[in-house]
């Protein structure tokens, strides 16, 4: 939803009305519930490994497109989308407004409890948003060199400690990259960055090749199956030699977990690579004459010295191999390291100051904001035990998360909001932007015209 808004929100955008409009009626739903929008922002945002910050994306593409109704040329008329995302806007002050005035002081611990929870979010480390901002920034630009350049952007993930190794040896090295690779849908990796890592040749994407395939669960399937299921994760290489090593690695880990189905990995190694060559002839439109089954059985015969591959078994691999194309997984989400009052303001209320003040500078209250930041420290400790209990998902509580939340998309929604309720040209004053139009546009709005 958030790629949907942000592709919407972009100059010269080619996505679809219906695709940007049911992005925003995903935020006006998920804007029903100032749980969901803080639970969102905790989980995802305020979580380093999380990925993507999906609560400041959203936020940021429906605030955009919210302005963007307000700076359409002359004679044109808003989307009935642009009009819907200034509704959702509005919509997520009002919750922030309402988490932050009804939480109370947003005490999240009693008596010594919150002093035992500040203490432990002191010793590990800041986590007020800017810092997990800038770790997400550094956890950005990795990815984003991984899908550029796999083997460099591991290395420097490694180095930055975005992977985490138990322990120094190879072993472990390969065991976490396997488990970082196995997140690529979570992560916004490329598939094909991820399948030309696995098929390197350097023997620590060897290592991680072998435990990535010994993690997935191949029993009971045949072995065309396993090759399906395999390419569900990454997008196979075009290089013969990257090919040739994945299929090797797969047919010891598809023995693995089906004993006896061969007597000879080295069987399942040619057999597989035998399908991907069937595959391609039979779904690859520049071939006019297609391989037939006869041919797929002789090109079968003689494989292996230790063993025939049944008949039975090529028929049933030729038929399913034929009858339903490998969908090589693409690149639907990638990482960039790339951001008089009306119904609006009544339904906003007195938290139109409160946004209005971000526009404007920081809170003269020193102490009141250190009491904040503590607050979410002891908010952030208090989920950091939650998690160490084996609960992966999180629920929010501390009223103090209003803060960060507003720290990501403060400005955002304060542009949104006056864009809509007093124009561009008052929203660029408050802001201090540069007037749209120019000096003649500002004399004009300071004449009251």
């Amino acid at each position: 939803r958030a790629g949907m808004l942000e592709a919407a929100a972009g100059p010269g955008s080619r996505d679809s009305a219906a695709n940007a409009s049911a992005a925003v009626g995903f935020v006006l739903l998920a804007a029903k519930s100032s749980q969901a929008l803080v639970d969102l922002f905790i989980n995802y945002d305020m979580e380093v490994s999380a990925g993507a910050a999906l609560f400041e994306r959203l936020a940021r593409a429906v605030c955009a497109l919210a302005t963007a109704a307000m700076v359409q040329p002359q004679g044109q008329a808003a989307s009935g989308v642009q009009r819907a995302a200034a509704t959702a806007a509005c919509a997520l002050a009002a919750r922030l407004g309402e988490w932050a005035g009804n939480r109370g002081g947003g005490e999240v611990f009693a008596g010594g409890e919150a002093q035992e929870a500040a203490a432990e979010a002191t010793a590990g480390g800041d986590v007020e948003y800017e810092a997990v901002r800038s770790a997400k920034a550094t956890l950005s630009s990795g990815l984003a060199l991984f899908n550029k350049k796999p083997a460099k952007g591991i290395k420097a993930l490694l180095s930055a400690g975005h992977i985490s190794v138990e322990g120094e040896d190879e072993a472990g090295i390969a065991s976490a990259v396997a488990a970082f690779l196995s997140r690529a849908d979570s992560l916004g990796l490329s598939k094909t960055a991820v399948g030309e890592y696995l098929g390197s040749e350097e023997p620590a994407a060897i290592a991680a090749l072998k435990v990535y395939l010994a993690s997935i669960d191949f029993a009971g399937q045949h072995i065309d199956e396993a090759i399906r299921r395999a390419l569900e994760g990454f997008r196979l290489p075009g290089e013969a030699q990257k090919i040739d090593r994945i299929m090797e690695a797969l047919a010891p880990a598809f023995l693995a977990d089906n004993p006896g189905a061969f007597k000879s990995a080295d069987t399942a190694y040619v057999l597989c690579y035998s399908i991907m060559m069937l595959h391609t002839d039979a779904h690859n439109p520049g071939v006019d004459k297609k391989m037939t089954k006869d041919e797929f059985r002789a090109n079968n015969t003689g494989i292996s010295e230790v063993e025939e591959v049944p008949v039975e078994m090529l028929d049933g691999i030729y038929d399913r191999i034929v009858a339903k194309e490998i969908k090589l997984q693409g690149d639907d989400f990638t990482w960039d390291a790339k951001g008089g009052a009306n119904e609006g303001q009544k339904q906003l209320g007195g938290w139109a100051a409160a946004l209005a003040s971000l526009g404007r500078g920081r809170s003269k209250a020193e102490a009141a904001a250190e009491a904040a930041q503590a607050a979410v420290a002891c908010e952030m400790a208090s989920m950091a035990r939650v998690r160490a209990a084996g609960q992966g998902f999180v629920a929010a509580r501390g009223a103090s998360l209003a803060r960060p939340m507003l720290q990501a998309v403060g400005r955002d929604l304060l542009r949104a909001l006056a864009a809509n309720c007093n124009g561009a040209v008052f929203t660029a004053k408050l802001l201090g932007e540069e007037v749209p139009g120019g000096r003649e546009a500002a004399q004009a709005s300071a004449n009251g015209n």
